[in-house]
């Protein structure tokens, strides 16, 4: 059986409809969507995701900002932590069936940072699953049915890449929003 991720529910009904060869609704199980289908005596399962399913944040210890060191708060370690739970843990309850994992995220940085924060629950649960990348630039027939013909391999610098960019954004905009917040007097105004 094969797992395939998506980026948004939209994206992932069109991929499981085009690959199936049939328009195909999502079944629910929690509040999360999948789809299934089989394609060449193939099952699969889609999962879409809603984007990033991981926010980047401070440890807690850095939340008040009157008793933080702005010097400090520019070195923490940033925490990688799931935010939507339901897809995150329909992935981790599926993992287990599936011998391949295809990643059908847009074919971005931040695209293939969206499918390595997915692919790092599945592989949690499932660390001998094969690894594919489906590379597409729009989702047309011929689009999909070439990417998912000629899987390729997962870009894991340009997934870092998007993620040494959201981390700079989460030091730089709190480092600078505390400071002016705190100097200008205007602390929650």
């Amino acid at each position: 059986m094969k797992l395939i991720i998506s980026e948004k529910s939209i994206a992932g009904q069109r991929i499981a409809s085009i690959l199936a060869g049939k328009n195909l609704a999502a079944t629910l199980e929690g509040f999360a969507q999948l789809f299934e289908f089989s394609k060449n005596n193939e099952q699969y399962i889609l999962i879409p995701l809603k984007g990033h399913i991981v926010n980047v944040d401070f440890p807690k210890q850095y939340a008040y900002w009157m008793g933080t060191d702005l010097k400090k708060l520019a070195d923490v370690e940033i925490e990688y932590v799931g935010q939507e739970k339901q897809i995150i843990s329909l992935m981790e309850k599926k993992a287990s069936l599936f011998d391949e994992v295809i990643i059908a995220t847009d074919s971005d940085r931040e695209g293939e940072s969206i499918g390595l924060e997915a692919l790092n629950y599945v592989t949690a649960k499932n660390p001998k699953i094969k690894i594919k990348r489906a590379n597409f630039s729009a989702i047309t027939n011929q689009d999909i049915n070439e990417a998912f013909s000629s899987l390729g391999e997962l870009n894991y610098d340009f997934a870092e890449s998007a993620n040494a960019r959201r981390e700079i954004d989460l030091i730089w905009g709190a480092c600078l929003t505390r400071f002016v917040s705190i100097v200008s007097g205007r602390l929650g105004a």
